[in-house]
């Protein structure tokens, strides 16, 4: 082949020997290939990994690439990478681009700000003295509230940092410093939000009534994560079932056999009764009530006041009959049953979401892992066992 067929070639299949020659042409030819590689990078900021060392260090063609595609900083020559213009540049079109910068760059407030504003998780990249910066924390967080997860752990025991990330994701709770989730302020201005983080909290918290309170404001069955001594609370139980009559299943045993709480429980949610003694479950007054609450709840009445016309009559006012019902109670347990096994994904993310904030599971690891883990199987085996147990105990007692 021709020396101008040659040096049409790209620079990565050339020969070596040409490529010597080339860095040896004259100062026109080198603006032709100085050319080319502008026109190169700017069809497709890729083009610049396969560009030589000479034009890897141009700051014209680098920047040509960065404004393209920050990722690209990752092959541009050393020194560049500790240049502020052309690190701000890559940060601007794809924060994670810091990671290739400089160590000194990636301390420098004017392009950690560039890079988390353009893309959160870019904190993960910064020097330790930016992610323990407020400013820059905040403004991280306030894009993607799961950014703190990257912030310095003083920060992460910092009030307002904790609730600038909680006000939009409640469950970046669990980021926070342990000092926090002993702090009765912060406990109660998280569990008003979402009640559900009580389960974050410390000991101390979950056996403080007025925190257990406004857990269980808008969900009862957070009476689960409350202590023994709260649990056997008279008070605190009943507040829980008028929210959630269910919740009487993690109250104190000997509620199962209170009538006074029993029939607030299946007012609120008469397949509540379930839970109740089997001496309660014979009541007529806490039968009917469960009834006119929900049909279903007929399956949990004792089997001789299935024609009591009291019950019969609740039942008329749903407009089925005590047949009917009970057929309706199987089908509606069978459908539990598939909806158990179908949450069971968000069962996974609870018991085994990664706790090194590094390495979060993606969603597609979480499920396939869900398909696969013996231990989630398991899991909802044992929790089948103890309903099946549960269930024995209560007809003994």
């Amino acid at each position: 082949a021709s020396r101008g067929a040659m040096e049409t070639l790209p620079p990565d299949i050339r020969p070596a020997r040409l490529r010597k020659d080339i860095e040896r042409l004259s100062s026109p030819q080198r603006e032709a290939e100085r050319t080319y590689a502008l026109e190169a990078v700017q069809a497709d900021a890729r083009a610049i990994r396969r560009l030589s060392v000479e034009l890897k260090e141009d700051r014209e063609v680098v920047l040509a690439a960065l404004r393209q595609s920050g990722e690209e900083l990752h092959f541009v020559s050393w020194d560049l990478r500790d240049d502020r213009e052309i690190v701000l540049a890559a940060v601007r079109q794809n924060g994670l681009a810091l990671r290739a910068a400089g160590d000194k760059l990636r301390g420098d407030k004017e392009v950690v700000m560039a890079a988390v504003r353009q893309d959160p998780d870019a904190l993960h990249h910064a020097t330790p003295e930016m992610q323990a910066d407020k400013e820059i924390v905040l403004a991280a967080i306030k894009q993607k509230p799961t950014a703190i997860r990257f912030a310095a752990r003083k920060l992460r025991a910092d009030p307002e940092v904790v609730f600038a990330a909680g006000e939009q994701q409640p469950a970046t709770f669990w980021l926070a410093a342990p000092k926090l989730k002993n702090d009765a302020d912060v406990v109660s201005h998280m569990v008003r939000r979402e009640g559900s983080l009580i389960v974050l909290a410390s000991e101390r918290m979950r056996d403080d009534r007025p925190i257990m309170f406004e857990a269980m404001e808008k969900q009862g069955n957070n009476l689960e994560r409350a202590s023994d001594r709260l649990r056997a609370d008279p008070e605190v139980v009943m507040e829980a079932v008028k929210v959630d009559g269910e919740a009487i299943r993690w109250a104190a045993v000997e509620f199962r056999g209170d009538p006074e709480v029993v029939l607030a429980a299946v007012q609120q949610n008469g397949e509540a009764l379930r839970f109740a003694t089997r001496l309660l479950r014979a009541n007529r007054e806490i039968a009917v009530a469960a009834v006119e609450q929900r049909a279903t709840a007929l399956r949990h009445v004792a089997p001789e006041l299935h024609s009591d016309p009291d019950i019969v009559q609740a039942l008329a006012r749903h407009g089925t009959t005590p047949e009917e019902a009970l057929k309706s109670a199987e089908e509606s347990l069978e459908s539990q049953e598939k909806r158990t096994w179908g949450n069971a994904y968000g069962l996974y993310r609870d018991l085994y979401f990664a706790p090194d904030p590094d390495f979060p599971p993606t969603e597609e690891e979480v499920s396939k892992a869900f398909k696969t883990d013996s231990a989630v199987i398991a899991k909802m085996q044992r929790k089948a066992a103890a309903r099946a147990m549960e269930a024995k105990v209560r007809e003994r007692v």
